[in-house]
This record gives C-alpha cells, sequence and structure tokens, in this order.
C-alpha cells in the first residue's frame, strides 16, 4: 500500500511539473521567445507603420524578436479571429483600434465585442482627423463652408477612407451636428480622397493629419481639426470645440490587444515597456512627423479610456442611422 502511495506522489509529481512546463510565461521569463503582433492593415499604411516603429523598440528593450504580420480583410476580422485562437500567453497580440468600438453598431454580421473577447494588453499613440475643403469653393474658413453648405443642401460632396470608418463617422457627426446635407464618397485610403479633392472631385475631404501634409496650399486647405488641442503640426488651425462643436470631435487610437486570458504579469510588462517607448522624446518625435501623438498612461487609465470610449459609441452611433454593407 505504501508502495501504491507512493507511486500516487510520483505521479501527481511529474503531472505538476508538466503543467508547470506550459504554463502562461510569467514576467521573470517573458518573453522567451519571438513575440508576433498581428495587424488587419496592408502593410505600409498608417496602422503597419505605427506597429513597425513600436516593434523596433520592443525588440531592442525585451531581447526577442517582435514580428509584424500583417493579416489584411475587411474591419480587421482575419486577423481578430486568428489572435482569437492563439494561446493567451502573450507571445500573439494584435493591433486594435477604437472603430473596433464602433463597429457592432454599423454591422450586424460584426461577431467581435472588444472589451469582452480581448484583454487590453498597452496604449499606443493617437492621430488627429481634419477637414479639409478645395479652393474653388467660395468659402475659406469653417463657418464660412458650413454656411454654404445649408445654401446647397445635398450638392456638395465629402470623401473619407471607407465606410464605417473614423474618418466616415466623423464626418456623418459634423452633418448631424450642424444640419447640412452632404453626399459621402468612400475611398480605399485617405490618399485617395486627397487626389479628388485637389482635383476638385469632391468638395471636402475627411483625412488624417498625416494625409494632410500632401494638399497642395494653392487648391486645397484644412479648415478644422478634430482633435482634443491642436496637433503640433496645424498649430493655427483651430479644433471643432473652439468652434462651437465639441461633439464633432473623433481621435483614431491605437493599442495593443491580448487574448482574454493573458497572464496579468505579462500585461504589466508589456504595459510598462510600450509606456517607456511612448515617453522617449526621440520616439515621440518621429510620430509627430507622421501626425500621431504618443499616448502614455497606466494601465487603469488605459482601460477607463476604453471604456469611455465604448460608452460614447454606443450612444452615439445609433442616433446617426448609418449601417455598412455586408
Amino acid at each position: 500500500m505504501r508502495q501504491f502511495g507512493r507511486l500516487i506522489c510520483v505521479g501527481v509529481f511529474l503531472i505538476c511539473g508538466l503543467l508547470g512546463a506550459h504554463r502562461p510565461a510569467l514576467a521573470d521569463d517573458y518573453p522567451a521567445r519571438p513575440i508576433r503582433i498581428l495587424v488587419g492593415y496592408a502593410a505600409g499604411g498608417v496602422v503597419d507603420i505605427i506597429a513597425r516603429m513600436y516593434a523596433k523598440e520592443l525588440t531592442t528593450r525585451l531581447g526577442q524578436s517582435v514580428i509584424v504580420d500583417n493579416v489584411a480583410s475587411g474591419y480587421m476580422q482575419r486577423a481578430t479571429e486568428t489572435a482569437l485562437r492563439s494561446e493567451p500567453d502573450g507571445y500573439t497580440l494584435l493591433i486594435g483600434t477604437n472603430e473596433m468600438l464602433m463597429w457592432p453598431y454599423l454591422r450586424d454580421d460584426y461577431r467581435f465585442r472588444m472589451l469582452t473577447d480581448f484583454a487590453p494588453v498597452a496604449t499606443m499613440a493617437k492621430n488627429w482627423t481634419v477637414f479639409a475643403i478645395n479652393n474653388k469653393l467660395p468659402a475659406k474658413s469653417f463657418s464660412e463652408f458650413i454656411e454654404y453648405a445649408k445654401k446647397n443642401p445635398g450638392k456638395l460632396k465629402y470623401g473619407s477612407s471607407g465606410v464605417g470608418g473614423v474618418l466616415h463617422i466623423v464626418g456623418e457627426l459634423l452633418k448631424q451636428k450642424t444640419g447640412i446635407d452632404m453626399v459621402h464618397v468612400p475611398y480605399r485610403s485617405g490618399s485617395q480622397s486627397v487626389t479628388d479633392l485637389l482635383a476638385g472631385q469632391i468638395d471636402m475631404a475627411s483625412i488624417g493629419v498625416a494625409s494632410s501634409r500632401s494638399l497642395d496650399p494653392a487648391r486645397a486647405h484644412v479648415i478644422a481639426q478634430t482633435g482634443p488641442t491642436r496637433h503640433p503640426m496645424l498649430p493655427d488651425v483651430p479644433t471643432t470645440a473652439e468652434l462651437g462643436l465639441p461633439e464633432v470631435r473623433i481621435t483614431p487610437w491605437f493599442f495593443l490587444l491580448g487574448q482574454k486570458d493573458i497572464p496579468k504579469p505579462v500585461i504589466a510588462r508589456l504595459s510598462t515597456e510600450m509606456n517607456a517607448i511612448s515617453q522617449t522624446a526621440a520616439f515621440r518625435q518621429q510620430l509627430e512627423k507622421i501626425g500621431f501623438v504618443a499616448e502614455p498612461m497606466t494601465h487603469e487609465e488605459f482601460v477607463a479610456g476604453l471604456n469611455a470610449e465604448a460608452t460614447r459609441w454606443k450612444a452615439v452611433i445609433p442616433t446617426m442611422g448609418l449601417r455598412a454593407a455586408h
């Protein structure tokens, strides 16, 4: 009987050892192998650029390769599914965006709920959006444009980088809060809408700050920006809040997500390293050159910010009458 008891103890010890060998990585041994960051957009776009900038810095700080893997598809669905199927060990992460909090209210077939399917890991950077108009219009300022649009309902066209994106949503917010009627023209990228704005094919474009650098001042100019403050690249352009429209604000936000069961020590390690990167002066300057602003914050502040975003869009988007095509 003693022999049998000893065998049971040995068996339990071996099982525990095997389970321990496959336990999720903890802060003291993470990372022990390369990390993959999934990006749900094509290479070369702003999300990809941001991901690669942080991946390069993380590789240095963590002592392991951090690889960016582009898994492009509409509404990030392939990348999201791939991330959810991966082990919750911190070695497969997803670049998230606050658009993921909007899409459930735009598409009946969007299956994911970011705050329940994923764990927020670390914040990255925010982008500013702007409104730019063609110089052929008899309006030079934001107020003049709104006045002109009201006198010409349904005659003006505005472009964005696609249905259901932040650039579309902020354009619709502008229409809703000012009472103007414009026709939305979706493009596949912000650069395409800039091209048509300069050519006079559309009257206004909702674009990112980085895209605004492509504007020929002889043919188009920025009349307002929708961030919380004036962006360093556009210090002379008023915000919509300054213009009396505080609700017409939107800030594209990028961050790291992990599976909901990812170990907390891993989250803490990544959050610490990402904040350290975002606080580096040289890195912040690199971001600002492409229109982004670093957003370091504690993990608690990050989670609170996401919850506030979720609450806002749950209330706002259903009032806009928008549905994205399947």
